[in-house]
């Protein structure tokens, strides 16, 4: 018995919202992209999503684990005997606006960014809010 595989393509999107899970959890060095090979690698997708009139595009993706890597960060500083304060570190390196600039930037169209996973502000926008 042959398996088939489906694509995008052997599904029929118009008028459907499409929440898509993409891998951009790419390099960032002073809210500057150092390589966007995920991000392109996503395009063709992303691209027939948006070409095959999807009601809407969702793209899910997270940017390292501000925790842990803020765990890292504080340990560099503090032998290095510099200050060290988590929430500015945070604030400055695990956020996706460079990320949908740059996005925007390729497809020729504006891409929104929800400021959490959850919160009213994010419903207001759409955002897909479900507590597991």
């Amino acid at each position: 018995m042959a398996i088939t595989k489906k694509t995008i393509r052997d599904i029929d999107i118009k008028g459907k919202r499409v929440l898509m899970r993409v891998d951009f959890n790419v390099p960032i060095k002073n809210g500057v992209i150092q390589d966007d090979t995920r991000i392109t690698a996503a395009l063709p997708t992303i691209k027939y999503i948006l070409d095959n009139k999807a009601k809407s595009l969702v793209l899910m993706s997270h940017l390292g684990d501000p925790k842990k890597d803020a765990k890292k960060a504080k340990e560099k500083a503090e032998k290095a005997g510099k200050p060290f304060n988590e929430e500015e570190y945070i604030n400055g390196h695990h956020k996706m606006a460079p990320i949908a600039a740059h996005l925007s930037k390729l497809i020729g169209k504006e891409v929104k960014v929800a400021p959490s996973c959850m919160g009213e502000e994010t419903k207001k926008n759409g955002g897909f809010i479900k507590k597991w």
